[in-house]
């Protein structure tokens, strides 16, 4: 923004000046929905007037300088949502529209209760991580016999040398990452894959879970497709707002994304919320997506299209998955669940998915839940819709449906929509729900109907008949 008219409109005594009471500057739209370049700035003393066109550019703003030869965007440090002292910053201020969806992006992070292992407990208690870091308990035999003294093993059903080699293993481990400099830190995979172990238990009785798995050759021919499915009958989510994240101009190209804690930099404790709900499982066939894979290879090009078309996502979300499976049990989480609300009555912002997929632990899984806070959260609506009778006729009905979207064949022969680009075949008239219900973020990404229903091209889907 140029100051010549901030300083030719600073006028000699008994003229009217900039003040609060008395402003001389005006901001106008011209109404043409050019962004910047549409909104003027007037004074109307000295008549002279300026666009704000390329004042979101970092260039511009670094070049502007008041009279004095002062930046004029050079930030105070101050920080308005404390009380802190403001800090000696030398940034340059980024200027955004109010309603751009990068200037706020709440960083969430959700957890579904899962009753320990048995091994989990083990690691947890106290007599074990007593013996674990009791320095004076070095040999093998001193090892056994403490465990004997706390009496592990009848208390967690293993048996003593069970125990005995948990205990060396995780010592060498903890040497190992002690001399390599690594902190113990599990991966968000590795918190999935424990709660996936558990979720295809045949049977998991706990006070704030219950699951149970339905005999699979109760089903038509849903082997082909899936390994197992189940009921879970109740189970407890709870989600955590951990702050926000925002991209500015000024980290764009080095893929750096700002987080923010708005309250303090450390809290003993975050905004959350519980929920207590039901929903199903449905453990993937993952050997047979492997070999759906491998005899259709023309879907690792379609990922890599959308690899392609994640350079213009302007948050630069590079830990996205973009392998055909997590694209398909994705897709297919969506359509399952835009099917379930047709035929059960749930409003599709009262359900969610949470998706296991990983190539390393071999898994590929969806759990739908519900995510209402009322009563039809839990009342047994979509437990029973994983049952032989019900779940055939929503399968059969979800495949038909996916072979249909009133935006073809621009839908299905799309190279890139939504977010960035990052869906293919997927579109908000077929496959794509309200952002509360994704599991993923960004939401309504990944989602291609050619994984399920194959395409012109001679690819089969994975739900093909051929």
């Amino acid at each position: 923004m140029s100051t010549n008219c901030l300083d030719s409109c600073i006028l000699p005594k008994g003229q009217a000046n900039h003040t609060p009471n008395n402003p001389s500057l005006y901001l106008s739209d011209d109404s043409n929905g050019n962004g910047f370049a549409s909104l003027k700035l007037t004074c109307r003393h000295c008549k002279k007037e300026r666009t704000l066109s390329g004042v979101n550019k970092s260039g511009v703003r670094e070049n502007s300088l008041d009279r004095y030869k002062n930046k004029i965007f050079k930030c105070k440090g101050e920080k308005p949502w404390t009380t802190d002292n403001p800090e000696n910053c030398n940034l340059i201020l980024d200027v955004q529209p109010r309603g751009a969806a990068k200037i706020y992006q709440s960083i969430m992070r959700s957890g579904i209760y899962i009753p320990e292992e048995d091994t989990e407990a083990i690691l947890n208690s106290a007599e074990y991580n007593k013996i674990l870091e009791d320095d004076e308990i070095e040999l093998k035999t001193d090892i056994k016999l403490a465990v004997k003294l706390f009496s592990l093993s009848e208390k967690f059903n293993k048996s003593n040398d069970e125990i005995v080699e948990m205990i060396i293993k995780q010592r060498e481990d903890e040497e190992k990452q002690s001399e390599d400099g690594q902190e113990n830190i599990s991966s968000e995979e590795d918190f999935y894959f424990k709660e996936y172990e558990v979720l295809k238990k045949p049977l998991v009785e706990d006070d704030n879970f219950v699951s149970k798995e339905i005999d699979i050759k109760n089903y038509n021919n849903i082997s082909d497709y899936f390994k197992g499915l189940y009921k879970v009958k109740k189970l407890v989510t709870t989600e955590v707002l951990l702050g926000f994240e925002r991209l500015s101009d000024q980290n764009l190209n080095n893929d750096i994304k700002e987080s923010f804690n708005p309250v303090r930099r450390q809290v003993p404790y975050l905004p959350c919320k519980q929920i207590s709900g039901e929903g199903i499982f449905i453990n993937f066939n993952y050997e047979k997506i492997e070999n759906w894979i491998l005899n259709n290879k023309g879907f690792l090009e379609r990922s890599a299209q959308l690899k392609n078309n994640s350079k213009n996502d302007y948050m630069k979300h590079l830990e996205l998955n973009f392998h055909p499976g997590f694209i398909l049990i994705h897709t297919f989480s969506h359509l399952l669940m835009l099917q379930l609300s047709l035929e059960c009555g749930y409003s599709i912002t009262d359900l969610k998915e949470r998706l296991y997929f990983s190539l390393d632990n071999k898994m590929a899984g969806v759990l739908i839940y519900t995510a209402s806070s009322d009563s039809q959260g839990s009342l047994g609506g979509l437990v029973r819709m994983i049952e032989p009778k019900y779940f055939e006729n929503t399968l059969e009905n979800l495949k038909i449906n996916s072979y249909s979207c009133s935006n073809d064949p621009i839908c299905i022969e799309s190279s890139g929509q939504g977010h960035a680009g990052l869906s293919l075949s997927g579109c908000h008239a077929c496959s794509m729900i309200p952002d509360l219900a994704c599991g993923i973020f960004p939401t309504n990404v990944f989602l291609d109907r050619a994984t399920l229903i194959g395409d012109s091209k001679n690819l089969n889907g994975y739900f093909d008949e051929t």
